[in-house]
């Protein structure tokens, strides 16, 4: 062992015997200390070096002289050769404190320019473009002069330009939103017939135009009410729709049920129906009441205006009719079980749907799963291909014949069947919102009947004229 491990060793001892003699508080407050006292390491550092420096004077006197460069040298030599020199004498824990004092220094220095005062104060300057006049907009932090690289002339995509549109008829007013259909609304008005503005409804009955649409044609195409009437009456007035006349094949047809059809909707025959007129409604309570002056003594819907009127006979349908005929000295009537199948089946325009208007149940009728197991506001469903409303749900329809098990002599020019079968027993025709499978009672060829008298929740009516 040498001496300066000899050396070393002592003094190593000495300081685990003065530590030893400080509590643990202290001894860690010490410790701290030594660590990020800048005071302490400095002297720490200071004393190392001379310490070597001495060390190495009395015990390696030979090689000091030896090695030891002249005065000349050393000053040629400059700092750094003394300053390389120190850090080799230094021991391995003075030159760790060297190495933390140094990283302290420069972390702090760091901070300080950071965070000068002109640094933090943003200067507000001119900014300069190539065509505009100075503005003080722009805030910038080092003062320097920003020159925005823009063109003389921005340049700016104009709009494509929108392609002109129809104007509707006189008091009646565009939607908000452009839907899909709009070309379609658009050619609608450019035709302005009555026909293009009923097909523009049957074919796009949830555009945001069919509103419009119905609005044109109340206004275009169908009677002025008389407005001493009460308004539901006006309503009823205005609602007709003129069926043309045309030919088709009535009953029950190969393929309309997955059943086999019923006795009673056979056989097929042809019929040929002149033109009358139909309600596009069922007749509704607020009508019945305007008419006979109170609602039906019940109701599966009661309150709501709008809905079917129900539990109403075919006797108190007569009775309707008759107060409706004198109030407005118009002929009113029940349909013909073949001008309402007719009807229902979209007249001439028939597109051969399976119900009326639609092979999809859930578009066009008010039952079964559809509904919620009471009557609904007409008119809130898809229409069929004449603008026919509710014919495969919602209630059960009147019409004016007798029932006749099957249609062996049933008349063939469109008239009720009267001559002939039962008529204590009336036929019902449509669908109605009361069953839970209501797949084969929507079709437009079944059929039912009930007594005259009979008035029942899920049988109402609409009417019909020549």
């Amino acid at each position: 062992m040498t001496d300066k491990d000899m050396d070393e060793g002592l003094s190593n001892r000495i300081d685990d015997y003065l530590m030893d003699r400080l509590s643990d508080t202290e001894r860690e407050a010490f410790e701290a200390e030594m660590l990020f006292s800048p005071e302490i390491q400095h002297e720490l550092v200071f004393r190392t070096s001379v310490s070597n420096a001495i060390w190495t004077s009395t015990h390696v006197p030979n090689k000091q002289y030896e090695s030891e460069p002249a005065e000349g040298a050393v000053a040629g030599n400059g700092w750094w050769s003394g300053v390389t020199s120190v850090w080799k004498s230094l021991s391995w824990l003075a030159k760790l404190l060297t190495v933390a004092t140094i990283l302290a220094a420069l972390g702090i220095l760091t901070y300080l320019w950071n965070h000068r005062p002109d640094k933090a104060r943003p200067e507000t300057v001119t900014v300069v473009s190539r065509d505009s006049t100075p503005s003080t907009d722009t805030t910038v932090l080092d003062g320097s002069l920003v020159l925005l690289d823009t063109p003389a002339t921005p340049t700016i995509q104009p709009r494509p330009k929108a392609k002109p549109v129809p104007v509707p008829p006189a008091s009646i007013s565009a939607p908000q939103t452009d839907p899909t259909d709009k070309v379609a609304w658009d050619a609608a008005v450019l035709l302005g017939s009555c026909e293009a503005y009923r097909a523009f409804v049957q074919n796009y009955f949830q555009s945001a135009f069919r509103s419009l649409a119905e609005q044109a044609i109340q206004q275009k195409c169908l009677p002025t009410p008389d407005s001493s009437l009460p308004v539901p009456v006006q309503k009823l007035q205005a609602d007709m729709v003129r069926v043309e006349d045309g030919a088709f094949i009535m009953g029950c047809r190969d393929g309309e049920t997955n059943d086999s059809c019923s006795v009673s909707e056979k056989p097929e025959h042809q019929v040929r129906v002149p033109a009358f007129s139909i309600g596009r409604y069922e007749v509704t309570q607020a009508q019945w009441r305007a008419v006979i002056g109170s609602d039906p003594p019940r109701s599966a819907n009661k309150g709501c205006d709008d809905c079917p009127v129900e539990f109403v006979s075919w006797i108190g349908v007569q009775e309707f009719i008759s107060k409706l005929n004198a109030l407005t000295k118009r002929n009113y009537r029940l349909p013909s079980e073949a001008e309402w199948e007719f009807a229902a089946r979209g007249g001439s325009k028939s597109k051969g749907y399976r119900y009326s208007g639609s092979n999809d149940l859930s578009l066009i009728a008010w039952t079964g799963k559809y509904t919620k197991k009471a009557t609904q506001p007409v008119g809130t469903k898809a229409p069929n291909e004449l603008g026919l409303y509710d014919m495969s749900g919602n209630v059960h329809e009147w019409t004016m014949d007798c029932y006749n098990n099957s249609y062996d002599g049933a008349p063939t020019d469109g008239k009720a069947w009267l001559t002939k079968g039962n008529c204590e027993l009336r036929v019902a025709r449509g669908g109605s919102w009361n069953p839970d499978e209501p797949v084969g009672y929507c079709r437009p060829a079944f059929r039912l009947y009930f007594p005259a008298t009979t008035a029942i929740p899920v049988v109402g009516f609409r009417l019909a004229a020549d």
